[in-house]
Order: C-alpha cells, then sequence, then structure tokens
C-alpha cells in the first residue's frame, strides 16, 4: 500500500514516500517513465523523502517478492 505521496500537489521538492508491503519485498520506483530506482530490499515498510524537481511526475512503485512475484502501483503528483 502507498500512503505517500499521494495525486496531489506539493509545494516542497523534498517529497515524503511512506509505502506498507505485506511480506518482505525489494521495492523500486520509476519517474516518469525512466529508470527504476530501488528504496529498500527485503523490506515491509519504507519511509523517507525524495527530492523531486519541479513539474509533473508520474511514480510506478514495483514490489518483488522472494517468489519473484510483482505488484505495481501508480500515483501521480505535481511539485509547484
Amino acid at each position: 500500500t502507498i500512503l505517500s505521496p499521494s495525486n496531489s500537489s506539493y509545494s516542497r521538492i523534498s517529497v515524503r514516500i511512506t509505502a506498507l508491503i505485506s511480506e518482505q519485498s525489494k521495492l523500486e520506483y520509476s519517474d516518469n517513465g525512466k529508470r527504476f530506482i530501488s528504496l529498500c530490499s527485503l523490506c515491509t515498510k519504507y519511509n523517507s523523502t525524495r527530492t523531486f524537481s519541479r513539474g509533473a511526475h508520474n511514480l510506478v512503485f514495483r514490489a518483488t517478492d522472494k517468489a519473484g512475484n510483482v505488484a505495481e502501483k501508480s500515483v501521480s503528483f505535481t511539485v509547484v
């Protein structure tokens, strides 16, 4: 579950990413179709800030568990 960011606008370039995962997984994200960036490996939660440029962002989060099962979730937001 992606708790933040939400489909919203942010006035700061530092945006908090908070995720809860039901089982230990590798969590990564892609910003506007770029390569995936690892947030954590074998984690069940993630809570930290990341810096984003001003403008529109479409993040795709991908969680991969130990068995290789993959789940993705998209969130769009704007940094103004």
